[in-house]
């Protein structure tokens, strides 16, 4: 999916390029974006007082998106645009000319402008998420300062500035670290453990979305090791992305893909003070802050910004060189692959659409129990989405779940390649038990426990898989882990669990006869 996020921002990109001829091109651009941000700021509103309904039944405000994080993200990002309305307004309206009611629009822009930005505030408190804050926070003093440094000819009060905003961040990250403090440390071992990857993926990375694929695995080995912390245990869950998209480009892409990246930050920040320099720069850097926390580089519409950004630098660029092909055959040539290649990325975006269709459709029979149905339906879809880790994974647990182990098996081994979860490794376990392999399904369930080792349920599954083989000293010791977890979110099912615990100790005190 993520590859086609990358064609769709690349041609987006080609398309700014081709239609920015002048700065007036990007003060319409600019309020096009901030017209949108607000939009999603009022959409975001309306879901908090009731009015809209959330995608995500948890929380109340998500926007258009799943999860509150990436609407926070866009805010923070997006709400640039309308700082820059507002601190350079008397450079930009300047453009808006042979219109008779010129000052009344100026105004309407002004007043509209400085409520996006209130709401945008207000929408950012309430979302409380801290990389957006602080993303916000650096956004907004950089851009004030291109702004007051315009003015100010003596380099001490600029260096006052400076210091000041580094005192004023600097606060703020510890308030923003203590707020919170077990989410910051959850995201600081998700760091220490990617680490570990870096080790051995620095040089040649594990490729576009291989980083889900692998991290659990590593985080089983750190856990299995036994010199985690009471606290990293008990901050431990699935992971899917570092909360650092510098950390896990890197992992991803490798020395050389990194490397490029910070190349190209670097070009944008090294180009002449101008307006259209100081709007791209400032993007750049909330993207960077927001990115040192979260995952920006995995949201379309903030990849969408990034482009946007440097689509003002190449305008502002200075050395511009632009590329003409000597022959006309050769222009020819190159359109018609280009029109071919085109025609064939259509083609995979609507066979893509397809598949997640379908999959919605399985999806839904599956959540109503009707798994021949749904089974049907995600064997269809298949074709379009066999390298789609979390297709794979439902796949494949509906497949366990109507006792078809085998075939459960051959799917959940391939989820494996791209997505690695407890999910996943608790159903080969539930698989392998069906089938009798009773030492895989040992593997299976131990390796969800190292995953994730203050979870009950994959502790459950091992102890009544020990029990099961008659190994009661093991399955005693599973069952004590189990009653010494403190139950973060009391149930049916973690008292039934614990009671079974309780029983399989009282009633298994004899020696063992494997």
């Amino acid at each position: 999916m993520r590859y086609y996020d990358l064609i769709s921002c690349y041609a987006y990109y080609l398309f700014l390029r081709n239609v920015i001829r002048a700065e007036k091109t990007i003060l319409a651009i600019v309020l096009g974006v901030s017209l949108a941000i607000f939009v999603n700021t009022l959409y975001g509103c309306g879901q908090y007082f009731y009015v809209f309904e959330s995608f995500h039944s948890n929380y109340a405000l998500t926007g258009s998106f799943f999860n509150p994080a990436p609407f926070a993200g866009l805010i923070a990002v997006g709400s640039m645009f309308s700082v820059f309305l507002i601190l350079y307004r008397k450079s930009l309206y300047r453009y808006i000319t042979n219109i008779k009611a010129r000052k009344t629009i100026v105004k309407f822009l002004y007043y509209l402008t400085v409520l996006n930005i209130l709401l945008s505030i207000g929408v950012l408190i309430i979302l409380q998420s801290r990389a957006s804050w602080l993303a916000f926070i650096i956004g907004t003093s950089y851009m004030v300062y291109t702004k007051v440094t315009q003015k100010i000819k003596f380099s001490i009060k600029r260096y006052g500035y400076i210091a000041t905003t580094f005192v004023l961040i600097a606060v703020c990250t510890f308030f923003f670290y203590t707020m919170r403090k077990d989410s910051a440390d959850g995201r600081v071992l998700v760091w220490k453990i990617s680490t570990e990857m870096l080790k051995d993926f620095s040089f040649t990375g594990t490729g576009l979305d291989g980083y889900k694929a692998h991290y659990m695995d590593y985080q089983a080995q750190y856990f299995a090791k036994n010199k985690a912390s009471k606290q990293e245990i008990a901050l431990s869950d699935n992971v899917v992305y570092a909360f650092n998209d510098f950390l896990q480009f890197f992992i991803e892409e490798g020395i050389l893909g990194f490397l490029l990246l910070v190349t190209l930050i670097w070009f944008i920040f090294k180009q002449p003070k101008s307006i259209v320099r100081n709007i791209s720069t400032c993007l750049i850097l909330v993207l960077s802050a927001f990115a040192c926390f979260s995952y920006p580089l995995q949201i379309l519409p903030l990849k969408l910004i990034a482009f946007t950004a440097i689509a003002f630098i190449a305008f502002s660029a200075k050395n511009k060189q632009e590329f003409k092909l000597p022959y006309a055959f050769m222009r020819w040539q190159i359109l018609s692959i280009t029109i071919a290649w085109i025609g064939l990325q259509l083609y995979n975006a609507y066979s893509l659409h397809t598949g997640y269709s379908i999959w919605k459709k399985a999806f839904d029979a599956y959540q109503e129990m009707n798994f021949k149905e749904s089974i049907s339906l995600y064997k269809n879809s298949y074709k379009y989405l066999k390298t789609n880790g979390e297709f794979l994974m439902h796949y494949g647990k509906a497949l366990s779940l109507a006792e078809r182990p085998q075939c459960s098996n051959l799917v959940l081994h391939q989820a494996e390649q791209y997505l690695n979860n407890t999910v996943v490794q608790t159903s080969l376990g539930d698989n392998y038990t069906a089938l009798e392999g009773y030492p895989q399904a040992i593997q299976h369930y131990q390796k969800a426990c190292d995953m994730i080792p203050n979870r009950l349920y994959p502790h459950y599954l091992l102890a009544k898989m020990y029990e099961k083989q008659e190994n009661f000293t093991k399955a005693k010791q599973e069952a004590t882990i189990i009653l010494q977890m403190p139950v973060k979110i009391p149930s049916i099912a973690t008292y039934q669990i614990r009671e079974e615990m309780k029983e399989l100790l009282r009633m298994n005190d004899k020696p063992d006869t494997k």
